[in-house]
């Protein structure tokens, strides 16, 4: 009777759910199997060969393929955010400073400027394109400085709650760009290419 032989190793855990979301789970080695020779059941003889290791991604390509989902959500809501913010300013123009005499073309591109940024951001976390994710890093730094000044200046409950939501985008894009950094551009197509179950999205 062939017995298989796998050790104890086979009884030990690979890590706890936080390692695997963040890719710090320990490289899995190949296992040989005891048993019979291939003599004994009539195969052919195949060169002894060393099993092959099975190596997982670094953690900072883990962090980028768990991000990128998290990165367009965001992206996307602060593109809706602006989108409304104009309209609004739009349709309540009598309650705004500018001069009747501009038309609403000040706020439209505005607007427009402000779109660049989470437009940027979509289409970087989309592709893993780091210069565009660059933009969109530097327009979540210039809104979270804007919130947190305008909730020291007001001292509003719900002021100082989205100063911290922001931080927070801030930081998860930030993270996001530092570790798109460390992935080479050759490498970013295959990372995109690899399938949904070996994706853990993490939005803290």
């Amino acid at each position: 009777m062939m017995t298989a032989m796998g050790g104890s190793d086979l009884n030990k855990p690979t890590g706890d759910l936080n390692q695997a979301e963040r890719g710090e789970m320990p490289v899995v080695q190949g296992v040989p199997v005891a048993g019979l020779s291939p003599e004994m059941l009539g195969a052919p003889q195949l060169a002894a060969s060393a099993p092959a290791p099975v190596f997982t991604l670094p953690p900072e390509w883990l962090v980028v393929l768990n991000y990128r989902v998290a990165v367009m959500c965001f992206a996307f809501i602060n593109l809706l955010t602006i989108v409304l913010n104009v309209v609004t300013a739009i349709v309540n123009r009598a309650r705004f400073p500018w001069d009747p005499s501009w038309g609403t073309w000040p706020v439209i591109v505005t607007g427009v400027v402000f779109m660049l940024g989470p437009i940027c951001g979509l289409i970087g976390a989309r592709y893993l394109k780091r210069g565009f994710v660059t933009v969109y890093l530097a327009f979540s730094f210039l809104q979270c400085a804007s919130q947190i000044a305008f909730a020291v200046s007001s001292f509003w409950l719900s002021a100082i709650f989205f100063a911290f939501v922001q931080a927070w985008v801030t930081k998860i894009v930030a993270t996001f760009w530092y570790c798109l950094g460390t992935v080479p551009c050759e490498h970013r197509s295959q990372l995109l290419e690899l399938k949904d179950e070996e994706v853990h999205m993490v939005y803290w």
